[in-house]
């Protein structure tokens, strides 16, 4: 499968008007775009891997769903695949970019840079404990699922309490949109991941009456495919965990 732009314009996205939800914050998830890591599985974490040609199609593409008007604010990782993607965000509506590191990408410890197939080999006691999202697993010296739930969860309330009222955008990465994800629907971070995260996914929450509320996820009607995520029926469940 590829994952370059589709050939035919996807719908812009809806509900983004400006003074529907007075009280309450409307939030625009965006994984960046691809990377040659993306493609061969390589574990990126926080190591600083730009788009490859495809993401950079990819990143045009999911900006091309905004307009001038449509959002209030955009937030990104720091790191230069979401910084890349968030900046074709940012010239399409005209809004300034906020770099961030908050929302980077959970950090790999000493396996940043590896593919999985090494770890199994060269560590199978640790490889076992990522396949079985061990919660606890910090994978010497990084950080564990639950320090990375911890984190999101304290950029979310921050991005509550500063963007009441307000259309936000936020470029991140996998990792971050799965704690999300698992965030408001409750689903434990040692379950399997059953939901999809392509590249340049769009995915649009709603925060009102002190909750969060998902409306529409992993949306790619503006890509044909994403290389590193294939339909969930088809691969093992603990293999979904596997993006950056």
């Amino acid at each position: 499968m590829t994952a370059a732009a589709s050939e035919g314009a996807a719908p812009a996205l809806e509900g983004l008007e400006a003074g529907t939800l007075p009280d309450g914050v409307r939030l625009v998830l965006v994984r960046h775009g691809e990377t040659d890591w993306n493609m061969v599985r390589r574990i990126q974490g926080q190591l600083d891997e730009p788009l490859n040609a495809v993401g950079v199609q990819q990143a045009k593409a999911a900006a091309a769903r905004f307009a001038p008007g449509m959002v209030d604010a955009i937030h990104c990782s720091d790191l230069l695949r979401a910084s890349q993607t968030a900046a074709e965000i940012g010239a399409v509506t005209g809004v300034p970019v906020v770099p961030e590191t908050v929302w980077r990408e959970r950090h790999f410890g000493r396996f940043q840079g590896w593919v999985y197939a090494d770890i199994q080999r060269e560590d199978p006691e640790t490889y076992r404990r990522i396949e079985a999202r061990d919660p606890d697993l910090d994978l010497q010296g990084g950080e564990s699922l639950m320090q990375v739930r911890a984190r999101i969860e304290a950029a979310l309330a921050g991005l509550v309490q500063r963007y009441r009222g307000q259309r936000v955008v936020v470029v991140s990465h996998g990792g971050v949109l799965d704690a999300i994800y698992r965030l408001v629907t409750g689903k434990p971070v040692s379950e399997p991941r059953d939901f999809p995260i392509h590249n340049a996914c769009i995915c649009q929450l709603r925060w009102q009456a002190g909750r969060w509320e998902i409306l529409q996820w992993a949306d790619i009607a503006h890509l044909v495919a994403s290389r590193d995520e294939i339909d969930p029926r088809q691969r093992p469940a603990a293999l979904l965990g596997r993006i950056g």
